[in-house]
């Protein structure tokens, strides 16, 4: 299936994975971050409750002052 994910929730995440984790990441690669915090509709059940999830981090292709703007601002 495919998760569809808003502008405002790539930018919460890239700001999330500043504040929380020290990881600068372009919008693409914070989109892996958007289900766990929250993203997903209930009907969609990320993980059997007590199992292990992995999300991919990778991407940093971000302007700096773009990404300033994000983790200043949850939108």
């Amino acid at each position: 299936g495919v998760i569809v994910v808003s502008e405002n929730e790539i930018a919460n995440a890239m700001s999330f994975a500043l504040r929380e984790l020290g990881l600068a990441l372009e919008g693409s690669a914070a989109t892996s971050l958007v289900p766990l915090l929250g993203g997903l509709p209930p009907a969609i059940p990320l993980a059997a409750e007590g199992s292990d999830c992995v999300a991919v981090l990778t991407g940093r292709n971000v302007d700096r002052e773009r990404l300033l703007r994000v983790s200043r601002a949850e939108v």
